[in-house]
C-alpha cells in the first residue's frame, strides 16, 4: 500500500521507569507460529477491499486530470405525410460529435480523495480484522484440542469403568448407573467432536498463503511485529479534506450569484462544424472543443460568435452566506481537535497494551517455570501433578494471550495501522527496528 509508513517503534509514554520489554519464552512458540499464519491470511473481503482502492485510485487520476472525451452518434429518420394531398417522404439524418472537455473542479477532486481515503481506511480495517480473527480461530482450537483431548479421556475413563463393572458382575443399579455416565461422556465426547470440526473449519476459511518466514522474530514486545501505518491517520485525513472542502465553498460564494459565465464560437460548413467554448460554471474553469459532421448541411458557411451568463439572486443569500462560514470555523476547530485528542487516545491505548504484554510474559514465565518442574519431578505421584499444574498454567497463559490479542488490535484501530511481516537478516536474528528501548 503505497501510503504506508513504518511505524515509529520506540515508545516511552504509558511505560514504568525502568521497565524492560523482550522476547517470550518458550511457551509462547505456539503464539509466535499462530501470528506468523495470522499475518498471511488474505481474504476475499481484503481482496475486495482492494480492488475497492484501485477503483478509488483511478476515480482521483480522473477527477485530476479533469480531461473528458465524447463521441457521439445520432441517426435520425422521420416521415412527412401530407394529409390533403396524400403525398409522403422520408427525411433521414445522421450527425456524427467527437468532444474534448478539460475542466478544474476543485470539488470533484476532493470528493474523489475522500473516497480514496475511505477505501483505504476500510481495507487496513478488513486487514486488521482477518487478522485478530485468525489469532483467535487459531487461539480456539488450541483451547478446543484440549477440551476434546479432555473429554476424549473421560469417555474412555467411563467406558473402562463400565467394561469393568460388567465382567465383574456388578449389581444392575451399579450399571444403571454407569451406563448412564458412560452414555453422558460419549455424548459430550460428539459435542466435542462437533464444536472442533467448526473451529477447524473456520480457520480453514481464513485461507493463509503459507505459515510466515521467521516467527522467532515476532513477539519480541508489544507491537509482536513490523506495523505499517499511514502517512496520515484516516481520520485526519478526512477532516483535512473536508475543511479544504468548506473553504472551496466559502471562495466560491460569489458564484452563487454569478452562476455561469461562456463565451462560446462556431464555424459550420458543408455539413461540418468546428465549435470551442470557454466557461465558467460555479467557479469551475472549462475549455471544451467538439468537431462535427451532419448529412443535413446548411447553405453556406457559418460562423457563430456568442456570450452568455445565468445570474441569480435569492433571499436566502446571506442566511446561504452564514451558513457556509459556520461550516467552516467548524471544520477548522475539529480538525484542531483531532490531533490532541487523537495522540491522547494513542497514549492510553499504548499504555494498555504495554501492561498487556507484561501480563502475558508473566504468564509464559510461570508456564515456562511448570513445564521444568515437569522435567524435575522425582516421582510418578509428583509427575502427576506437576504435570496438571503445568496444565493449568497453559490455560492461563492462553488466556493472557486472548487478552493480549485483544488490547494490540484495539491499539491498532486506534493508531489506522496493520500488523505486517518482518524480514530476517542472515543469521534469523530479531532486526533492529524489532526492539523496545
Amino acid at each position: 500500500m503505497a501510503l504506508l509508513a513504518t511505524l515509529p517503534l520506540a515508545f516511552a509514554v504509558g511505560r514504568p521507569s525502568g521497565a524492560t520489554f523482550g522476547p517470550l519464552p518458550d511457551p509462547a512458540d505456539p503464539f509466535r507460529s499462530d501470528l506468523a499464519l495470522a499475518l498471511s491470511v488474505d481474504s476475499e473481503a481484503a481482496r475486495s477491499r482492494r480492488a475497492q482502492v484501485a477503483r478509488a485510485e483511478a476515480g482521483l487520476r480522473r477527477a485530476r486530470r479533469g480531461l473528458e472525451l465524447t463521441f457521439e452518434v445520432e441517426p435520425e429518420t422521420q416521415l412527412e405525410l401530407d394529409l390533403l394531398s396524400g403525398a409522403s417522404k422520408w427525411d433521414t439524418d445522421l450527425d456524427v460529435t467527437l468532444g474534448a472537455l478539460v475542466s478544474r473542479d476543485l470539488d470533484q477532486v476532493l470528493r474523489a480523495e475522500a473516497a480514496l481515503i475511505t477505501s483505504q481506511a476500510r481495507l487496513r480495517a478488513q486487514l486488521r480484522d482477518d487478522q485478530r480473527a485468525a489469532l483467535l480461530a487459531l487461539s480456539d482450537v488450541r483451547i478446543g484440542g484440549r477440551d476434546l483431548a479432555e473429554a476424549e479421556a473421560e469417555a474412555e475413563e467411563a467406558a473402562a469403568a463400565l467394561a469393568a463393572a460388567r465382567s465383574g458382575g456388578a449389581e444392575p443399579e451399579d450399571l444403571r448407573h454407569l451406563e448412564l455416565d458412560a452414555g453422558l461422556a460419549d455424548l459430550e465426547l460428539r459435542r466435542e467432536r462437533i464444536a472442533h470440526d467448526g473451529r477447524l473449519a473456520r480457520v480453514d476459511q481464513l485461507r493463509p498463503s503459507g505459515a510466515g518466514d521467521c516467527p522467532a522474530v515476532l513477539l519480541t514486545g508489544p507491537l509482536a511485529a513490523e506495523v505499517l501505518r499511514p502517512q496520515e491517520h484516516a481520520g485526519a485525513a478526512a477532516l483535512r479534506v473536508a475543511l479544504a472542502r468548506a473553504e472551496l465553498a466559502s471562495r466560491n460564494l460569489p458564484f452563487d450569484a454569478v452562476q455561469e459565465i461562456e463565451l462560446t464560437g462556431a464555424y459550420e460548413n458543408g455539413g461540418a462544424e468546428v465549435s470551442a467554448a470557454l466557461g465558467l460554471d460555479r467557479g469551475v474553469p472549462s475549455l471544451g472543443a467538439e468537431v462535427s459532421w451532419s448529412t443535413v448541411a446548411p447553405a453556406g458557411p457559418n460562423l457563430v460568435l456568442g456570450v452568455s451568463a445565468t445570474l441569480a439572486f435569492s433571499a436566502d443569500s446571506r442566511s446561504r452566506t452564514n451558513l457556509v462560514g459556520e461550516e467552516l470555523d467548524a471544520a477548522r476547530r475539529e480538525l484542531a481537535a483531532f490531533g490532541p485528542a487523537q495522540s491522547a487516545r494513542e497514549s492510553t491505548a499504548r499504555a494498555l497494551l504495554e501492561l498487556a504484554y507484561e501480563e502475558l510474559t508473566l504468564f509464559a514465565n510461570a508456564a515456562d517455570a511448570a513445564a521444568a518442574d515437569v522435567a524435575g519431578a522425582q516421582s510418578p505421584g509428583e509427575r502427576e501433578r506437576l504435570e496438571r499444574a503445568a496444565e493449568r498454567a497453559r490455560a492461563e497463559a492462553e488466556d493472557a494471550w486472548r487478552g493480549y490479542v485483544r488490547t494490540l488490535f484495539e491499539y491498532l484501530d486506534e493508531i489506522d495501522a496493520v500488523l505486517a511481516a518482518p524480514s530476517c537478516d542472515a543469521s534469523g536474528a530479531l532486526q533492529t527496528w524489532m526492539r523496545w528501548s
